[in-house]
């Protein structure tokens, strides 16, 4: 299952890789790349979906991680089952759910959800989406960049006042400097932000079918 996020992933990093010198819109606060931020959004987009790809599968039967291990839910499901028990439960569990769909991305819901529904591999979900550091090989220990990536999809899609401050403080960035420069910006490794963050995403969803 990791393999498709991986192949969608490096096609959504291709995609801002080739975006460098694209139209900027000025007339908002700070200039901003729709393609850009097309990209961002969509690599947020896929791991959320892989996230509840994940707990789908796993409710639905017995699954094999990538090391053999075998999972059994303490009780099978399938997707709509699931989604009703969720609503039903939303607020018992202490879940956000918007028409059906619980925050997948948010490590405290995605923990009692999994609990919840009797995952087997729910300590391997939690301990994948949940570490503090990842280690990339060659480029090192990084930061989970996680959250970093979700302040600044919100600031992408909800560009108000109070998320521009969030991803400048985030960012660092001064007040004549757009997010894209950001998302350009080298790593201690040399890595471009965006594809070192791709890498990361990667190594957690492997992690994740463990």
């Amino acid at each position: 299952m990791s393999d498709r996020f991986r192949a969608e992933s490096s096609e959504i990093e291709q995609a801002f890789l080739a975006s460098e010198d694209c139209h900027h819109v000025t007339q908002y606060t700070v200039p901003y790349a729709p393609h850009v931020d097309g990209c961002v959004v969509s690599l947020w987009d896929a791991w959320n979906r892989f996230l509840r790809e994940v707990v789908l599968l796993s409710c639905s039967d017995t699954t094999i991680g990538s090391r053999g291990g075998l999972y059994t839910p303490t009780m099978k499901r399938n997707e709509e089952e699931v989604l009703n028990y969720l609503s039903v439960n939303a607020g018992r569990l202490g879940v956000r759910v918007v028409e059906r769909e619980p925050n997948w991305y948010n490590v405290t819901q995605l923990a009692a959800i999994t609990l919840e529904l009797g995952l087997a591999n729910s300590s391997q979900i939690i301990g994948a989406v949940g570490v503090s550091s990842i280690e990339l090989g060659n480029a090192g220990t990084i930061v989970n960049p996680i959250e970093d990536i979700r302040t600044v999809r919100n600031f992408i899609a909800h560009k108000t006042k109070t998320n521009l401050i969030k991803v400048r403080r985030l960012a660092q960035l001064s007040a004549s400097e757009h997010v894209h420069s950001y998302l350009w910006s080298k790593t201690v490794g040399g890595v471009g932000r965006f594809s070192e963050w791709v890498t990361a995403m990667c190594v957690v969803a492997d992690a994740v079918c463990f």
